[in-house]
């Protein structure tokens, strides 16, 4: 099948409310501030379970494209831009074994900002927009990988291109 064509949006709290919730400090006041120091609490709240990992990804210079898409179920999942702007695909929670494509969306992630991702919430790896190689922070419940990660290979259906 043909490749699907997804334009990329700016992430927003509002466009990214069905898919999780956009982590920023903008219009928002910090629970403490000093001349030293400057702390804002629960800009997003994830529900991992008992075990938190932070893990990294680096992603590799390459095309802005998506050939398969994975969720997990137990637990949210945070991704925090740490090197440069991030895109994230994403497709909407759903109760099969299968996205529904028909939601899927491209988020630009500004540098020093973040996601948490509903549970089930489908998604690719960060894509870098700029097509260079840059770190992005992992937050979900520790053993996540090996124990609840399902993968759904868009062969059938054409990958996912954002431009």
């Amino acid at each position: 099948m043909a490749e699907k064509i997804l334009s990329v949006q700016n992430a927003t709290a509002d466009n990214l409310a069905d898919y999780g919730e956009f982590i920023d400090l903008a219009g928002k006041e910090p629970a403490f501030d000093s001349e030293v120091f400057s702390f804002w609490n629960d800009l997003a709240v994830g529900d991992t379970g008992p075990a938190v990992s932070f893990g990294m990804v680096n992603t590799k210079p390459g095309e802005m494209v998506a050939s398969m898409l994975e969720r997990h179920v137990q637990t949210t999942e945070t991704l925090v831009a740490l090197d440069a702007d991030i895109v994230l695909v994403l497709s909407k929670p759903t109760l099969g074994s299968r996205p529904d494509l028909g939601s899927a969306a491209a988020f630009r992630v500004p540098q020093g900002s973040g996601v948490t991702l509903k549970r089930g919430t489908w998604h690719f790896v960060p894509l870098i927009p700029d097509n260079r190689a840059a770190r992005t922070l992992v937050v979900f419940r520790q053993g996540t990988p090996a124990e609840d990660l399902e993968v759904y290979q868009l062969e059938k259906e054409g990958n996912l291109r954002v431009q």
